[in-house]
Order: C-alpha cells, then sequence, then structure tokens
C-alpha cells in the first residue's frame, strides 16, 4: 500500500536511529497528521521524503502473496515491495531517483516501529 501526503515531514533528524515511535508519535515529531480514511503501512510518500514501514516477521500473515522478503544483510537491508510496484510506480520511482527515505521496522504486525535511519538505493530487479 502506497500513501501519498503533500506536506512536507519535518524534523527528521529528531528520530533517533534505534528508538521504537508508534505511528502517532511520528507524525507528531514530523508535525503532520496520519490521515484519518487511512492507516501509515507500507509506502508513506510525502513531499520531501518517503518513509518505509516494515514488519519483519510475515510468519502470521495469512495471505501468502503479502508474505515479502523483507530483511538486514550486514550493512544492506533488502526489501520486497507488492507486486503491484514497479520501477515506475511514482513512490518506487522517487526511491529510486534517490528521495530521502527512511526506514521503520518492527518484528512482528504490533508495538512501535525501530527507527533504521536513512536509505540508499542501491539497485533493484523485477521478478516479471
Amino acid at each position: 500500500m502506497s500513501v501519498w501526503v503533500e506536506k512536507q515531514l519535518k524534523n527528521l533528524d529528531l528520530f533517533h536511529i534505534g528508538q521504537g515511535y508508534s505511528r502517532k508519535e511520528i507524525a507528531k515529531i514530523g508535525d503532520v497528521k496520519i490521515p484519518g480514511n487511512r492507516d501509515w503501512s507500507g509506502i508513506v510518500r510525502f513531499a520531501n521524503c518517503i518513509l518505509l514501514f516494515v514488519n519483519l516477521d510475515k510468519s502470521q500473515q495469512q495471505i501468502e502473496d503479502h508474505k515479502y522478503t523483507d530483511y538486514f544483510d550486514v550493512e544492506y537491508f533488502f526489501w520486497q515491495s507488492q507486486a503491484s510496484n514497479t520501477e515506475n510506480t511514482p513512490s518506487i520511482k522517487k526511491i529510486i531517483e534517490g528521495l530521502d527515505t527512511r526506514l521503520f521496522c518492527r518484528k512482528k504486525a504490533s508495538g512501535h516501529f525501530i527507527y533504521c535511519g536513512e536509505l540508499i538505493y542501491k539497485r533493484h530487479w523485477s521478478e516479471k
């Protein structure tokens, strides 16, 4: 899922790597509102950055197609987006072009997200 917010997310330097945040805390620090009719999950694109919200443990995921391969390998983070995303999807295109992209992860599908910092795009490949 991708959500687009026209505002800028402020105060990016106030997030601390390794610290846990709820979506509401992220919105408060960033001086934005969580859209009332949508939850922030997956990809949230702002005018000045993209936030990725990733659940690492997919064992409780009921839908097999939603068990994405997301993991850390030393200094790299591997992220599998939804099948509907391609190199031409606006949010993915912005990541490839180098828009400031920040990662928030949590092990399970509940609880706070841990701020992992800024991601630097290296490469991608398509499964199709």
